[in-house]
C-alpha cells in the first residue's frame, strides 16, 4: 500500500471511530418553563374607548354613572344581591363589622332600605345569591381571623331564613370561601376560595347538588377560567350560558 493511500485509509478510520463515540460531557439543558405570572396590576397599552354618556353621540351605547338615592350613607357601601327585579340585600359598613338589608328598589336610581337581614348567624354577612326557596350566604367571623369565611345554604320564606348549613365542610380551618352564585335552576353553585387544589391565589369553584339535596365535593373550573393569579366574584345570569368574574 502506498504511503498516501495509507494515510488516507488511517484518517477514514479515525474519523468513523470517534464520530460513532459516546460524548464524555452531559448535553446542554434547555430551560423552557414558562415565564413567572406577575400577580399585579398591568400598564394598558391597548386602544381605550371612552363610553361615558360624554360621548354619546360618538358611539352607538353609553353609560351614565349616578348614585343611586336613598340607600347611600357617610360609611361604606359594598354591593347589592338582587332577589328579583324590585328587592335585594345591601351590604354595608357597621362599625366593626359588615351588615346587611333588604333593599326596595323604587327605580334604577333610587331605593329604599325597608328592613334589616338577619341570618342567625354570628359575623359579617357577604354575598349571597337565592334560588326559589333556597339562599345561600357567605359569613365571616368578627373575631379570631378575620376573613375566614364560609357558604351556608338555608330555606328562605317570606324573607325570614332557616335551616342554615354549611355546603361542605372545610378541610383547612383558613380557608377563604365566599361570593356564592346559583345557576338557574339551583342546581349548581359557584363561588370563589382560595383551598388547596387550585391554580394560585382565589379560584372559581363550584359543586353540584346531588341526592338528598347534598352538594358534592368541590369542583375547581380549571385553567380555561383559572389563573396563577386572582379570580373572584363569580356571576351566572339567568340563561345559565355565560358566567361572569373578575381575574
Amino acid at each position: 500500500m502506498k504511503r498516501s493511500t495509507f494515510s488516507i485509509f488511517v484518517f477514514v478510520v479515525f474519523v468513523f471511530a470517534f464520530s460513532c463515540a459516546r460524548r464524555i460531557y452531559p448535553p446542554k439543558r434547555v430551560d423552557c418553563s414558562p415565564p413567572p405570572i406577575k400577580c399585579e396590576p398591568l400598564e394598558w397599552n391597548g386602544i381605550s374607548y371612552d363610553t361615558s354618556s360624554r360621548w354619546r353621540n360618538a358611539f352607538d351605547s353609553y353609560f351614565v354613572f349616578k348614585k343611586v338615592r336613598g340607600i347611600n350613607s357617610p360609611e361604606n357601601e359594598w354591593g347589592l344581591s338582587f332577589l328579583d327585579k324590585r328587592k335585594a340585600v345591601l351590604t354595608f359598613q357597621d362599625k366593626d363589622k359588615q351588615a346587611a338589608a333588604f333593599v326596595r328598589v323604587i327605580t334604577y336610581g333610587r331605593g329604599r332600605i325597608t328592613a334589616p337581614f338577619a341570618a342567625g348567624k354570628e359575623g359579617s354577612y357577604g354575598a349571597l345569591s337565592v334560588s326559589g326557596e333556597k339562599i345561600a350566604l357567605s359569613v365571616s367571623p368578627t373575631e379570631g381571623i378575620i376573613g375566614e369565611s364560609q357558604i351556608f345554604e338555608g330555606k328562605f320564606r317570606n324573607g325570614k331564613i332557616s335551616d342554615l348549613k354549611p355546603i361542605f365542610q372545610k378541610k383547612r380551618e383558613l380557608d377563604w370561601i365566599s361570593q356564592p352564585s346559583y345557576g338557574p335552576k339551583g342546581e349548581v353553585l359557584f363561588f370563589a376560595s382560595d383551598m388547596a387544589g387550585g391554580f394560585g391565589g382565589t379560584d372559581i369553584w363550584f359543586v353540584v347538588r346531588e341526592g338528598g339535596g347534598k352538594w358534592s365535593e368541590p369542583i375547581n373550573c380549571g385553567e380555561a377560567i383559572n389563573t396563577e393569579c386572582d379570580e373572584i366574584t363569580p356571576f351566572v345570569d339567568k340563561s345559565g350560558k355565560y358566567l361572569l368574574f373578575s381575574s
